[in-house]
């Protein structure tokens, strides 16, 4: 009689922690998945250390220049598949900077000094392709078009101080456990006047940039 009282006493106190142990959650697994309609806000940023020759500039007019961009960005994902994602994105840049720019001096001389150029503006056509879109390692590739409004005539006198932009890009998302990420990649940065300057030529750099995103 005395060994069943112990008995079911030992099964009336282990009775809570069962239940407690039974109704117990797993930690959530974080979520690193770029869904259909997810929004994008971020901001990035870049340079180059020399610009190049393919389009126009010979080796004397890109001597010491180079290339600085800072930009906001909106996205959002347009179309999800197993193996990738794209995504829309638009960038806003409120600074540019072109070292060394090729203009004409104040003083009336038509003689050629080098200044720098400063500019903003903005690539509102914007695509990328983002593969492994539930991974945490995102690698991916892109491309936008737009224009920057710059204080000279760049690359060189007689341009224009507006010029419209093309860039190629290529990196990778490396995403935390609160649906952010950190970017790192390569810029093929084109910027010209199509042909409404009195001269057209290209200013070409490969910048270098990284950039932190938040996903909603």
């Amino acid at each position: 009689m005395h060994e069943a009282a112990v008995g079911l006493l030992a099964i009336v106190l282990a009775g809570p922690t069962g239940v407690q142990a039974s109704e117990s959650v797993a930690p959530e697994a974080p979520s690193f998945e770029l869904a259909k309609g997810t929004n994008e806000i971020g901001l990035w940023g870049g340079g180059a250390s020399s610009v190049s020759t393919i389009g126009g500039l010979d080796r004397a007019e890109t001597e010491g220049r180079r290339v600085g961009l800072l930009s906001f960005r909106y996205g959002r994902v347009l179309l999800r598949r197993e193996m990738f994602a794209l995504e829309y994105f638009a960038d806003l840049i409120p600074f540019a900077v072109e070292t060394n720019t090729i203009v004409v001096a104040d003083d009336g001389s038509g003689a050629f000094v080098r200044r720098t150029a400063y500019g903003a503006g903005m690539a509102p056509l914007g695509g990328r392709i983002v593969f492994r879109p539930g991974s945490r390692v995102k690698p991916f590739v892109g491309a936008s078009g737009g224009f920057l409004l710059f204080n000279e005539e760049v690359p060189l006198p007689r341009a224009n101080k507006l010029a419209w932009t093309g860039d190629a890009e290529a990196g990778v998302q490396i995403w935390t456990e609160r649906r952010s990420s950190f970017t790192l990649g390569l810029r093929f940065h084109h910027i010209s006047n199509a042909n409404t300057g009195d001269v057209n030529p290209g200013l070409n750099a490969f910048v270098f940039f990284a950039g932190f995103s938040l996903f909603r």
